[in-house]
């Protein structure tokens, strides 16, 4: 899979105006990826064991390092599509707010967003995207085609997600997260 990647964002940042945005959706679902800026280091975190189908003895999680992918002085950072549901609070929260929060900090001053994210319609999803637009008066909020974005872009990258098979009680590493709130 990280071969394909590769080779996705390759032909993504050398040739081609537009990418078909199918090929990338596996983009927040990697455990190996190069980062064109990184803004937050690769780290490991020990948790106590809270919960009951936790080890006792606890975990360690492995964070990757989060930042940016593509070009850095790109007018555009764009955020290809969303991880999961994104009407679910904790999902809202923990996958999508630190992606979209990276996208605002770029030095882009376009942010391409997915449609669900514009046109989120629950109170606690319309107030961060009003604070968002209080905070960042000079970004201007584009829709993403449901097909393309902008090839010349910047992506946003919060190592959230994990494809890691190792059994950790009883579940895989890989969705270990998914039950506890570990970084934004």
């Amino acid at each position: 899979m990280i071969y394909s990647l590769k080779k996705y964002f390759h032909r993504f940042f050398t040739s081609e105006k537009e990418i078909d945005i199918a090929a990338l959706r596996k983009y927040r679902d990697f455990d190996t990826y190069e980062l064109s800026l990184e803004v937050f280091k690769e780290q490991s975190i020990y948790l106590a064991a809270k919960l009951p189908s936790e080890p006792p003895e606890g975990i360690t999680y492995r964070f990757g390092p989060s930042g940016y992918m593509g070009n850095v002085n790109s007018e555009y950072c764009s955020i290809p599509t969303a991880w999961k549901n994104v009407n679910n609070y904790c999902h809202w929260h923990f996958a999508e707010l630190p992606v979209i929060i990276l996208a605002f900090e770029s030095s882009a001053k376009k942010i391409v967003l997915p449609d669900e994210f514009i046109k989120a319609k629950l109170p606690f999803q319309k107030s961060w995207m009003d604070l968002f637009k209080k905070l960042y008066p000079d970004k201007k909020v584009l829709k993403l085609s449901r097909e393309k974005f902008p090839a010349d872009t910047l992506i946003p990258v919060n190592h959230a997600t994990s494809t890691n098979e190792t059994p950790i009680g009883k579940c895989f590493y890989r969705n270990f997260h998914v039950s506890r709130a570990l970084l934004i």
